[in-house]
């Protein structure tokens, strides 16, 4: 059975057609002023009651933001993200410049964020140009998977995957932001 775009797009819950609501002009007025003799449905009732759902961005200078005096503003693409979301959505940008996925977990908003990762949260993951640096402090290596300590697949999954979906925060890779030599080989 082919499922509608409205029951494709409402995270497995079966919302009702057009077709099939009552949208007399009578109802919806009733509704809309809040008569007493029409009840709001429960599950939107307890939606609204919900809290905001965040939107936690964490990575490198890809997504943060800047404070700094260049000749032209820099900003990361997280500082933008907020422009194309509605109000349901909160974007919390905790992303630092200069960061790996190691190092990250050192800062004070590395706290931040397994504290405050929520149920129904998203959570964007923006490392990987940082982590080829040498620096022992910053550096994954890009050979083994999630299962061998050291790499940046273990540090990506250990550090922000797993923290992330123990409490039901969906994890985004946007990963890994790739640098040219100066051979010009990627």
């Amino acid at each position: 059975m082919r499922k509608s775009i409205n029951q494709r797009f409402s995270h497995n819950r079966i919302v009702p057609q057009a077709s099939q609501l009552d949208l007399s002009q009578d109802k919806i007025s009733h509704f809309v002023r809040g008569s007493s003799n029409i009840k709001m449905p429960a599950e939107l009732e307890n939606s609204m009651k919900e809290r905001k759902k965040v939107l936690w961005v964490i990575g490198d200078s890809t997504l943060s933001s800047f404070n700094d005096k260049y000749y032209y503003p820099r900003y990361g693409y997280g500082t933008k993200l907020a422009a194309y979301l509605d109000d349901a959505v909160e974007v919390k940008n905790i992303a630092l410049s200069g960061r790996s996925s190691k190092s990250y977990t050192t800062e004070p908003q590395y706290k931040e964020l397994l504290d405050g990762m929520k149920k129904g949260d998203f959570l964007i993951i923006g490392f990987g140009h940082n982590d080829e640096k040498t620096e022992e402090g910053r550096y994954t290596s890009p050979i083994g998977g999630r299962d061998k300590k050291g790499t940046f697949a273990a540090s990506l999954y250990d550090n922000y995957i797993k923290p992330a979906l123990d409490v039901s925060c969906t994890p985004i890779l946007c990963t890994p932001i790739v640098r040219r030599t100066a051979t010009g080989e990627w």
